[in-house]
């Protein structure tokens, strides 16, 4: 868990990484914490997208199954010196990091497919408030 709120800060640092987020309509429905985590996850979510910084695209559930039952994770592409490429993949009990060429290649390779799959930014939005106004309404 600190890893991941960790993870949160290098996006309101002074100088914030470029971070794309595809999220599953599944887990933009799903109750998790109840009612009032959902509103403020869900309102965070609205008031997020910064263009330059960070663009936010729902993986409908129109868009089918295909990769989408790969799970989630993070795939990290890392500035010069280095310039590093890695994927991240978290569950319940670890974290796992894949640096090989072919492992990337692969987790690239189902981004791309989410990527295409995924709604437009603005599209996106519409869809988080759209599910925002229907599920957090009291």
């Amino acid at each position: 868990m600190r890893f991941r709120l960790k993870r949160q800060q290098v996006l309101t640092r002074g100088d914030p990484l470029r971070y794309e987020a595809i999220i599953g309509e599944a887990a933009l429905r799903q109750q998790i914490g109840g009612l009032t985590v959902m509103r403020a996850q869900l309102g965070r979510l609205i008031e997020s997208p910064r263009p330059d910084r960070l663009s936010i695209r729902v993986l409908p559930f129109s868009a089918g199954a295909g990769l989408g039952v790969s799970g989630s994770f993070t795939l990290f592409s890392l500035r010069p010196p280095g310039g590093l490429t890695a994927a991240l993949v978290e569950d319940f009990a670890q974290t796992t990091f894949f640096e090989a060429e072919t492992d990337v290649t692969a987790f690239d390779r189902i981004y791309a497919y989410y990527k295409r799959a995924a709604l437009d930014e603005s599209s996106s939005l519409r869809l988080i408030q759209q599910i925002a106004s229907r599920t957090c309404t009291p």
